[in-house]
């Protein structure tokens, strides 16, 4: 099973990315498998470059991205879950959010 971590990428279009292949997060991570979307977002199976091992990757769709209350909510919740460890609890290991176009 991957390593899940939570991924805040907005690209420079503005949508998730499309094809397997593609990489993320300053080059960091390279898509391997679309695992599914929905209303939050798309997830995709990737391997960390850095780290040599699997990771699950969100990116959030534009209206989260654009919504400054809700980005807040969102580096609460993940500072917040770095000191959870439990088997049925989501681990999230890192957020990320790359630079506006």
């Amino acid at each position: 099973m991957p390593n899940e971590n939570s991924f805040l990428d907005p690209s420079r279009s503005g949508s998730a990315p499309q094809a397997a292949g593609q990489r993320a997060g300053g080059g960091r991570y390279t898509l391997l498998k679309l695992l599914g979307q929905g209303g939050m977002g798309v997830v995709w199976l990737a391997q960390d470059e850095r780290l040599q091992q699997p990771a699950a990757l969100k990116f959030l769709p534009p209206e989260i991205r654009a919504d400054a209350v809700a980005l807040d909510d969102l580096r609460r919740e993940t500072k917040k879950s770095l000191k959870l460890t439990h088997s049925n609890i989501l681990r999230i290991y890192d957020l990320f959010e790359a630079e506006s176009a």
